[in-house]
C-alpha cells in the first residue's frame, strides 16, 4: 500500500497537467498583449514622426511659395544682380562669394559683424547687407522658417571668419 501511495504521489493527476497548460496558454497571451502594445507604441510613435515630417514638409512649400516672384524666378536683388543666381560649390563658398560681391576688401579687412553692445574697435559692416545676405541664402536653399534661426547664426559665423581671413591675408 505505501508503494503505490509514493507511485501515485510521483505520478501527476490530469487535472495538474490542465493547469499547467492553461497557464502556458495564460503566459503566452501575455507575451503576446506586451508584443502588440509595444508595435501599438511604436505605430504611434511613427505616426507622430510623419505628421512632424509633414508639417516640415508644408512649412517648405509655403515658403518656397513666398519667394517666388511674379514671374516664377527666385530673386534678391544687390546693385542689379541676382545673388540667388551666383553659383558656388558649397554654402560657406557662397557666403564668401556673396560678401566679395557686396564689400571692399578693406571693408572686410577691418570691419566685423557687430551685434548688440560690442566693445570691438573693428568698424560694424553694414547690417542691412548682411541681412540681404541672408535673404538671398534663405531663397536660394530654401531654408524653412523652423532652421531659419539656426542658419543665421551660421551664416553670421561664416561672415566673422571672411572678415578674420581677409584681415589675415592683408
Amino acid at each position: 500500500m505505501e508503494k503505490l501511495n509514493k507511485l501515485s504521489l510521483k505520478r501527476p493527476c490530469d487535472s495538474d497537467l490542465f493547469t499547467d497548460e492553461e497557464s502556458e496558454k495564460a503566459a503566452n497571451c501575455a507575451k503576446c498583449d506586451d508584443k502588440f502594445n509595444k508595435l501599438n507604441e511604436e505605430l504611434i510613435e511613427i505616426k507622430s514622426n510623419l505628421l512632424d515630417l509633414k508639417n516640415i514638409l508644408c512649412e517648405f512649400v509655403q515658403n518656397n511659395n513666398r519667394t517666388l516672384n511674379d514671374s516664377g524666378k527666385k530673386e534678391v536683388i544687390y546693385n542689379g544682380k541676382n545673388l540667388v543666381d551666383i553659383s558656388a560649390s558649397n554654402t560657406t563658398k557662397y557666403v564668401t562669394q556673396i560678401m566679395d560681391l557686396m564689400f571692399t576688401k578693406e571693408e572686410l579687412a577691418n570691419g566685423y559683424i557687430i551685434e548688440g553692445n560690442s566693445r570691438s574697435k573693428r568698424d560694424a559692416l553694414d547690417i542691412g547687407k548682411i541681412e540681404l545676405l541672408r535673404d538671398a541664402f534663405f531663397t536660394k536653399y530654401n531654408i524653412p522658417g523652423s532652421n531659419q534661426d539656426e542658419t543665421y547664426k551660421w551664416i553670421k559665423s561664416r561672415a566673422k571668419r571672411k572678415c578674420q581671413d581677409t584681415k589675415m591675408n592683408n
